[in-house]
């Protein structure tokens, strides 16, 4: 909550989840060690906002499970043919994120990408927007949703910049 309260009037450089400090003092002390880094990474977010695209996509049928009662040889042809299976999978889901980044013409901003290969995720990608380029972000990712009929894609955000600090 505190960090969306903060992100209503300026840009916060988040803290990692689970960041505890014992009183005030201790927050001052690791502030002051941690300075010149907390400044550079608020002068390289400043006025933007974290926006994302979570790609949706119909994964293929999932590799043939391997059983360990089928012997140890035709296991191991298993095994293998479950890692190509997911390698594939895998450049799929990057070649249609480059795709859909690059159908969104946002190259001006800063992109992250996580691939997911999970529950119909092909993975997303985020961007370091400018609080005032709201507008051109959500007309983008709308015309970009038209250029691929076979993939489902939400827009998330604002959010304070976790993917660039």
């Amino acid at each position: 909550r505190i960090v969306r309260a903060a992100l209503r009037t300026a840009t916060p450089v988040p803290a990692r989840f689970g960041t505890v400090f014992s009183d005030e003092a201790a927050v001052r002390r690791s502030l002051r060690a941690r300075a010149e880094v907390l400044l550079q990474a608020l002068d390289r977010v400043d006025g933007r906002v974290e926006m994302g695209v979570r790609v949706l996509w119909e994964l293929p049928d999932p590799p043939e499970a391997p059983t360990v009662s089928t012997g140890g040889r035709a296991y191991l042809e298993t095994r293998r043919r479950a890692i190509a299976a997911e390698e594939a999978l895998r450049r799929a889901a990057n070649q249609l994120l480059d795709e859909v980044d690059g159908a969104l013409s946002l190259e001006r901003f800063a992109t992250s990408r996580v691939v997911l290969l999970e529950a119909g995720v092909a993975g997303t990608l985020a961007h370091l927007v400018h609080r005032q380029a709201f507008v051109e972000y959500r007309a983008a990712v709308q015309r970009a949703r038209s250029a691929f009929p076979s993939a489902e894609l939400h827009m998330t955000g604002p959010w304070a910049p976790y993917s660039f600090v």
